[in-house]
């Protein structure tokens, strides 16, 4: 194994990490399977099934959109646990895997016969306030972050009223005379109408399963309600990740590129204030197509309403961090 030359100022730290006393607020938007299909194929499925031994395919028409505030950010290496600490305010939008094995990979006729292999969460934005966790979570565990700005900052304090806007910086219309400039990308605020949700929020469940309720199992396949049923008791809570890095020889070349699975601990769950129904505002660019990528309904405006929304404080600790397949 090649050692790591560490730079004096160097931002990135290796894994595992700890998150005592998270604030979450969460909340489920309808999905296109379409579209999440098409972007598990593009981020997580990037070679043949029968070279890699594995797939991923979206499990529910759903994604939820996160805004959590980190009071602390630890890292648990001995060396690094003794430096400090920092902390964050952070926007994600993922969705449910479930990976696909094959029983006899780089067979290229039986390849296909595939076992089931386990349900993650794939993360497929991810905005962060604070540049040493956008380096670290980018460079080493392969998290697609980017630096944003929140307005109002999301409170660490459980509240019934929430709202926020999250600006990043966009290129839109591509065009040689456009600057790189900071626009609103996602806005946060309390729905203008009430209407029943289409899934019940579980109770003193820990996040994000809390989000699936009875109703989500009419939206699983056959095949997976036993799975499913399963998962919604699963912990430690698995994600997958595709890291890489562009090389220098061309725009379309990557010198290194890795599947990465780890597991996310939640613990310590204390339910926060109800939430209102939410109004999720995500305008496109040319640079940023949320709304498109995801499948999500939006309107002419650009606007979709929650499904539910949760708000708790948890205790999380990210660990097993594990290359499924590398190529480079």
């Amino acid at each position: 194994m090649i050692p790591y030359i560490e730079r004096d100022g160097d931002p990135s730290a290796p894994p595992g990490y700890s998150f005592p006393g998270v604030m979450v607020r969460s909340f489920l938007l309808p999905a296109d399977m379409t579209a999440l299909s098409t972007l598990c194929g593009k981020m997580l499925n990037i070679a043949p099934l029968a070279e890699c031994g594995f797939e991923f395919v979206p499990l529910l028409p759903f994604v939820f959109v996160g805004v959590l505030t980190y009071p602390k950010m630890l890292d648990l290496d001995p060396i690094f646990a003794q430096r400090g600490f920092t902390s964050q305010h952070e926007l994600f939008s993922a969705f449910l895997v479930v990976r696909w094995d094959s029983l006899f990979p780089g067979d290229p006729l039986l390849s296909q016969i595939c076992t089931f292999g386990g349900c993650y969460i794939f993360f497929a934005y991810l905005f962060v306030d604070n540049p040493w966790s956008m380096i670290t979570g980018r460079e080493v565990i392969g998290f697609p972050k980017l630096l944003a700005r929140f307005n109002p900052l999301p409170s660490e304090t459980s509240s019934p009223t929430f709202t926020v806007k999250a600006s990043t910086n966009i290129l839109s219309p591509f065009n040689p005379m456009t600057s790189l400039h900071q626009r609103e990308f996602l806005t946060i605020a309390s729905s203008a109408t009430t209407s029943p949700g289409l899934i019940d929020p579980l109770p003193n469940v820990v996040w994000p399963w809390s989000h699936f309720g009875p109703g989500a199992a009419a939206f699983v396949p056959p095949g997976l309600q036993a799975v499913f049923s399963d998962v919604l008791s699963e912990f430690p809570m698995s994600t997958v990740q595709l890291k890489q890095f562009r090389d220098i020889s061309g725009d379309s070349s990557a010198c290194y590129q890795a599947i990465q699975t780890a597991d996310f601990t939640v613990a310590n769950l204390q339910p926060g204030a109800l939430l209102p129904q939410m109004d999720i505002t995500i305008p496109a660019y040319d640079s940023l197509k949320i709304a498109a990528t995801l499948g999500i309904p939006v309107s002419n405006t650009g606007m979709v309403t929650s499904i539910n929304q949760i708000q708790s404080r948890i205790d999380m600790t990210y660990s097993n961090v594990t290359n499924l397949f590398v190529r480079s």
